[in-house]
């Protein structure tokens, strides 16, 4: 997407790619960040993961997550502006410090995870699509396949936009979207748990040995992912 892979610290001016802009504000870069990380898909299965765990296991290994993520940031801005030079993309920035192997593993990487992301993404987005459709059309002749294939199209057209900036209002959509599902979701639970009988509740793990232990690794890895 970007034109250009580095540019000089010392001349901002006359070295940013074109498709850079300087307009951008600090609540344009919020809700990026915000619908490229905090989405529910990516902290839906926590619950999960958090039973899984046991409640006191599934915290110290959120916890865990979140300062290795943060420092994992912090490594990462650090290296931004390697060797003098401030890299926009993560291929050119493996180049600097590693060479020529060093952005032929990157892009391997980053097309492997983007294939995969899209996929995934593409099937959900397209099962809530057919989930909304069959509430209002219970009979509807519209197919799972069909809703994807709409979905892919949508992507395929909104990447054609030269930056990420060129998103904002969507993004800043979606950002509201995943801020109200957080809500529901924890209004809704507090008043599900009001109405249970709490003597009925057990925050034990069940199950066999081995079904117990795969579910802790899987568990595991829901949290690292996310």
């Amino acid at each position: 997407m970007l034109m250009c892979a580095a540019f000089s610290l010392g001349d901002l001016s006359t070295n940013l790619p074109c498709c850079f802009l300087l307009s951008g504000n600090w609540y344009h870069a919020g809700y990026h960040l915000a619908t490229t990380i905090a989405t529910p898909a990516a902290y839906a299965p926590l619950p999960w993961a958090f039973a899984m765990l046991t409640w006191p296991g599934g915290l110290i290994a959120f916890l865990i997550g979140v300062a290795v993520t943060w420092y994992n940031s912090i490594l990462l801005a650090s290296l931004h502006e390697y060797g003098g030079v401030r890299h926009t993309r993560y291929k050119d920035l493996a180049g600097a410090i590693l060479g020529k192997w060093g952005v032929w593993s990157t892009v391997f990487f980053q097309q492997v995870a983007s294939l995969g992301n899209n996929i995934t993404i593409q099937i959900v987005a397209g099962q809530a699509a057919k989930a909304i459709y069959k509430s209002y059309l219970p009979d509807g002749p519209m197919t799972l396949q069909q809703f994807i294939i709409i979905f892919a199209a949508l992507q395929l057209l909104l990447s054609q936009l030269p930056n990420i900036h060129s998103l904002r209002q969507l993004n800043l959509l979606s950002t509201c979207a995943s801020l109200s599902f957080a809500t529901v979701t924890t209004a809704l639970s507090i008043v599900s748990g009001k109405e249970l009988d709490r003597s009925t509740v057990t925050y034990g793990l069940e199950g066999d040995y081995n079904l117990v232990l795969m579910s802790a690794f899987a568990a595991l890895g829901t949290i690292a992912f996310r």
